[in-house]
């Protein structure tokens, strides 16, 4: 190795790269048996998942993020090798892959030295939360850090297809796995004192550095990983406003407990009994207070009380051993050399950290997916309307949505108020596309479950395909407000959301500021109903007499009739007028602030909307109009439900809200008609009546938008 260094002094590139080759070798050893043991790191990571939010089969994340259970309830994504697996074996599949070199050269951290990496053979690494955490600076060959889990988040929700969002979103559960490995790094004290260690004979000798870890060989027998099972309060995210803090925070983070509460064999007390030294590079742990319990081996456990600031608790723990040879050591005037680690240290150690490095663990991944949002219809009732005489082709559709958001961070209390203060906002919509779409809806499937177009079931059901509908950003230059809700405007004008879609969900993705954290991510996903289709038409050309149509030369041609119509001979303002007339100033409205028209409609002419709502919740249709030839004007509010035609994946069942059909031709979810003129009960319906043909007319404008 001498002759690497002086040739290195020369700047000699390619026997510096074998240097550091032979060092990130030593090193992966080194760190192999200086964090915990992979099956160590194996069972802290399920525990901490059992600890988390994730673990619920039903919980807002795997809602939001729109993760379809597979058979056997559990949601699977596929590793970086495209193996699908299970969330809580992605996170293991990360925390792994955290210690492939030269990853673990990264896992040091020194709270008590200005937060020191490790050094080693004049070589200098990251420091663990500026590797994992990446907050401080871009790091080129990291892939898999907190930061790239947010990258992969934002990738996963804005991806074109499912294919490619499960890949992001299961890259982004890797990298969580790999982040809180570092959390349990910070809870083994050698990494947090800087303390090298490497278990290869030969190579570690030449280094200098073979200093094998009994603590991690400890913790990894059958004894030991008990610990790594066991349970520890549930931390408080309100301790915490960034990923930071999991590190170091007023004594409250992992790295700083462990660093200033315990020892390292390399990092020790001193001295003798009667004059005690703490190591010179850390002030903490003191020597004051310490106790000495005799074994019956005749070796001394030294103890200290350990503060835990997080759970308001003292704990008394032998964190060293003053060693068989200590007097001998003082009898010969040796004072130094006297401390030692023994099982029962280490055996302590596991107990008190072990199980905090599962609940650090935890609450980071909790911490990474605390961000919420509320999302609700917005005052118009819908959260979009087209006119469908314009927008009913299968690749036209809804261009803008207006959602009512608002910022819930915190409000259960389950982590700090947070504010979303500065960001974007975007939407995209998901959905599978009817293969048997029609302009007119003969496309849809009616209550007798047959296709009227003549596509066939099987078609129906099978064939359609999935798509993607992606809005422009929305800059948040005052941020999303806690107070009340804030009605948002997506414009999906680039990629509409198509009138034949179903299965249809929009998330709204931020991106920004949340509390202190920058460019955090928060997604919120509604379910939203199926395009309700509403039919109107002018039946004007019938008049209803005693429960049945008639035309209006039917009516003249009977005189019974016809003196019922004319009324009071006397008061000519008495008379019936059966003629047919003009619709005008018609109106649509949900709820809220009208949405359509004005528009006009002659007779034998119909309109058609479609609207996006909340899917089984009744919404009030309000629509008024007026009568050309007498000027008065009708209307009134009746409750609808909004249509829905969603897949089922677990019980594999279609619900499927069914169009209805009227004057021979005329589909829709909901269907009226202006005109509803004449005397006694009203006709059950109009199917006996001619068909009416022609395209659907212009229901006006759409003052929704404007």
């Amino acid at each position: 190795m001498r002759l690497f260094a002086f040739r290195l002094e020369r700047g000699h590139v390619l026997l510096r790269t074998i240097y550091l080759s032979l060092v990130s070798t030593a090193m992966f050893w080194a760190v192999g048996g200086a964090c915990y043991e992979e099956d160590t790191h194996k069972d802290m990571t399920e525990a901490a998942f059992k600890l988390t939010m994730l673990n619920a089969d039903n919980n807002r994340v795997y809602e939001d993020l729109r993760l379809i259970p597979h058979v056997d309830g559990k949601r699977y994504l596929p590793n970086p090798m495209s193996t699908r697996e299970k969330i809580a074996d992605l996170l293991v599949y990360g925390v792994k892959a955290e210690d492939k070199p030269p990853r673990f050269t990264n896992h040091f951290y020194d709270p008590q030295n200005n937060g020191r990496p490790l050094s080693v053979a004049g070589l200098t690494f990251h420091s663990s939360p500026n590797w994992i955490l990446e907050d401080t600076e871009s790091i080129e060959d990291q892939q898999f850090s907190y930061k790239d889990a947010r990258g992969y988040l934002y990738k996963g929700m804005t991806a074109r297809t499912r294919a490619e969002k499960d890949r992001e979103l299961g890259k982004m559960f890797v990298s969580l796995g790999q982040v809180v490995h570092h959390l349990q790094d910070m809870a083994q004290p050698q990494h947090v004192r800087n303390d090298v260690h490497c278990k290869i004979p030969g190579l570690c000798h030449g280094l200098g550095i073979y200093r094998p870890s009994a603590y991690e060989l400890a913790s990894n027998t059958k004894e030991g990983r008990e610990s790594a099972k066991s349970t520890y309060s549930r931390l408080d995210l309100n301790i915490f406003t960034n990923p930071r803090e999991f590190w170091r925070h007023g004594g409250k983070g992992i790295a700083e407990f462990t660093s200033n509460n315990f020892v390292s064999i390399g990092s020790n007390y001193s001295g003798s009994s009667a004059n005690i030294h703490r190591h010179p590079d850390y002030p903490s742990p003191g020597t004051s207070g310490l106790g000495f319990q005799a074994t019956p081996d005749n070796q001394f456990l030294v103890f200290r009380s350990v503060a835990d600031l997080n759970a308001g608790v003292e704990l008394n723990v032998p964190i060293s051993t003053l060693s068989l040879l200590h007097y001998d050591l003082e009898q010969r005037g040796v004072s130094q050399g006297g401390f030692t680690m023994s099982d029962a240290n280490y055996r302590a150690l596991g107990e008190v950290l072990m199980p905090r490095a599962i609940s650090y663990s935890a609450a980071l991944i909790d911490h990474f997916f605390r961000g919420r949002m509320e999302a609700r219809l917005p005052q118009a009732g819908v959260f979009g309307v087209i006119d469908h005489s314009i927008d009913n082709e299968k690749h036209e559709g809804f261009k803008k949505i207006i959602i009512a958001l608002k910022n819930i961070t915190g409000a259960d209390n389950s982590s700090p108020p947070e504010e979303m203060s500065f960001g974007s906002l975007q939407a995209v919509a998901s959905f599978n596309q009817n293969p048997c779409y029609e302009p007119n809806l003969s496309g849809e499937m009616n209550s007798d479950l047959q296709i009227p177009s003549g596509c066939s079931v099987e078609r129906y059901l099978n064939e359609g395909v999935d798509g993607t509908a992606i809005s422009k950003e929305v800059a948040l230059f005052n941020g999303l407000g806690r107070d009340q809700f804030q009605e948002i405007t997506f414009d999906f004008s680039d990629s509409v959301i198509p009138v034949n879609a179903r299965d249809l969900y929009i998330s709204v993705i931020y991106r920004g500021t949340l509390g202190m954290e920058e460019d955090a991510i928060v997604v919120k996903t509604l379910d939203v109903s199926e395009p309700t289709f509403i039919l109107g038409w002018n039946n004007s050309d019938y008049f209803i007499f005693d429960g049945a149509f008639y035309t209006p030369d039917e009516i003249r041609a009977d005189e019974e009739k016809m003196a019922v119509i004319r009324g009071n001979p006397s008061d000519p303002d008495d008379d019936i007028d059966i003629n047919p007339d003009d619709v005008i100033n018609i109106r649509h409205g949900f709820g809220g602030p009208v949405l359509t028209g004005p528009a006009s409609l002659g007779p034998v002419r119909h309109q058609r909307i479609a609207l996006l709502a909340m899917p089984d919740v009744a919404i009030a249709r309000h629509l008024d109009w007026e009568w050309t030839s007498i000027g008065d004007s009708e209307g009134g509010s009746v409750p609808i439900m909004p249509a829905k035609n969603q897949l089922d994946p677990i019980a594999n069942v279609r619900h499927v809200s069914t169009v209805g059909v009227s004057r021979g031709g005329l589909y829709g979810h909901v269907r009226s008609y202006f005109g509803e003129r004449g005397i006694g009960a009203t006709p059950p319906n109009t199917n006996s009546l001619p068909q009416i043909g022609g395209s659907p007319e212009p229901v006006g404008p759409i003052q929704f938008f404007e």
